[in-house]
């Protein structure tokens, strides 16, 4: 870097990666626990996990935080509940 600009520390580097990887976590876990609700539905179609009533492909909708399901069985949630700034 030049310009007489400094480097973030390490710590803050590592604290940010930490964060990082604690939040994809949480996606990950999220998404598992939807995609089970809409394995227990009848408006999925297992061959291609698409959803009858909205026509999403819900290995990927489950995934992501702002998305719902149509039917009320799982809700969208904000990353950041729970986390310190």
């Amino acid at each position: 870097m030049g310009g007489g600009e400094k480097s973030p520390p390490f710590l803050c580097l590592y604290t940010s990666m930490v964060k990082l990887v604690t939040r994809w976590t949480k996606r990950k876990e999220i998404a598992a626990e939807r995609l089970k609700h809409c394995e227990q539905c009848d408006q999925l179609e297992l061959d291609t996990y698409r959803c009858k009533k909205c026509g999403c492909f819900m290995k990927f909708k489950t995934e992501w935080p702002y998305a719902k399901c149509p039917l009320d069985k799982w809700t969208s949630y904000e990353e950041d509940q729970g986390e310190q700034q």
